[in-house]
């Protein structure tokens, strides 16, 4: 009976991410279907109508028990192929995969922990296979999924193969290849964080609710509403970012409370992959200096002139305020990448907004084929 995914047979298998969740999946894989029922001594079944013994259930039939006091269900999978789910708790998990150790089932490596490295004495097929499972597990997007499942169709033998070679040369090279595409993979596998920065009453949290379509953030016209930063993830484009609205940065905090919300703002900056400045576009713009001097450690910085349906308004009040796209701040002022006008009452520049995260964030999407440098295979 062929192993699931390449799983060794006699083996059991963390399925779900390893450290503390609501539930876990083990898979046990055997090599022969009479196994079980040593293997699966420690399933007590808890519902009347289940048959007699676990190791004799047919294939897809769902069981309710107890394992070690902890209650799991248990459904065969395939004639050699069993799984187990029980709370996510370690202490549970662990307390399984010691029983079955001691029944003398071998534990392969967890597939959603890519911190321990992958023992090298597996195949290559093998390591290849434990690392595109590893690396699965992160993907938040089909995007990413696909990418990550094409990692299986041999494209990544040879380059991990010469990773094993005795000659420095040709493992350098091999590993140069691979590191290559890394700021893609970074990004297929976790969320771009964008920060959301400016003085109070910017439009910050509105402008969070509008790109993420949903409302996160409170909004509210009373400066320093915002003290702690407010996380929302979005799906553009099957990239994800994470945007993060901030509390208003200004040089006279009203409160010491307010005061511990703007340093934590100011820490942020250097953990972002982009930074978003806003200015109000009803409003003359403030000394630009003063916008970009807190963000040069930021990859990428952004002008986002928010509030811009308001711009028909204060130009018939006098302001002294241009048309939304001929302004010259660009030349103004080389730390921003782009100037973009937004709304978020009437979406206007939403979407331009986006796409210009995209451009600035993410790298190019390498050719079709392109092996990518999955967690563990170039440590």
């Amino acid at each position: 009976m062929p192993a699931s995914l390449n799983q060794p047979l006699n083996s059991v298998c963390l399925l779900t991410p390893a450290g503390p969740g609501a539930v876990a999946v083990l898979q046990l894989e055997l090599a022969e279907p009479e196994q079980a029922a040593h293997f699966l001594a420690g399933f007590r079944s808890g519902s009347a109508s289940s048959v007699a013994a676990a190791h004799e259930a047919p294939v897809n039939r769902i069981l309710f028990g107890q394992w070690s006091g902890e209650d799991v269900l248990l459904v065969r999978t395939a004639p050699c192929r069993w799984e187990l789910h029980c709370h996510g708790g370690a202490v549970a998990v662990r307390r399984i995969l010691l029983d079955l150790e001691q029944a003398g089932l071998p534990t392969v490596p967890a597939l959603g922990d890519a911190s321990p490295p992958l023992p090298q004495s597996l195949s290559v097929p093998m390591l290849i296979e434990i690392a595109v499972q590893r690396a699965l597990i992160q993907c938040r997007t089909r995007l990413a999924a696909d990418w990550i499942l094409r990692q299986r169709d041999g494209r990544l033998l040879e380059p991990v193969t010469q990773l094993r070679s005795p000659d420095p040369r040709i493992r350098s090279h091999a590993r140069a290849q691979l590191l290559q595409h890394a700021p893609f993979l970074k990004f297929l596998l976790r969320p771009a964080r964008v920060g959301l920065f400016g003085p109070p009453n910017a439009g910050k949290s509105s402008l969070l609710n509008a790109l993420c379509g949903l409302s996160r953030a409170i909004v509210s016209p009373v400066a320093g509403t915002t003290r702690d930063p407010v996380d929302a993830e979005t799906q553009v484009h099957g990239r994800m970012l994470c945007i993060t609205d901030t509390a208003g940065l200004h040089d006279a905090p009203g409160s010491p409370l307010e005061a511990d919300g703007i340093r934590r703002t100011q820490s942020l900056v250097s953990h972002c992959d982009a930074a978003c400045i806003l200015a109000p576009a009803d409003q003359p713009l403030p000394d630009i200096r003063l916008l970009t001097e807190p963000f040069r450690s930021c990859p990428a910085t952004i002008l986002v002139r928010s509030r811009c349906d308001l711009l028909q308004t204060a130009r018939q009040a006098g302001n002294g305020l241009g048309q939304p796209h001929s302004t010259d701040t660009l030349s103004q002022s080389p730390g921003f990448l782009r100037e973009v006008f937004v709304s978020a009452v009437t979406g206007e520049g939403l979407d331009e907004l986006r796409n210009v995260l995209l451009q600035v964030i993410f790298p190019p999407e390498p050719e079709p084929g392109t092996a990518l440098p999955l967690p563990g295979l170039t440590d």
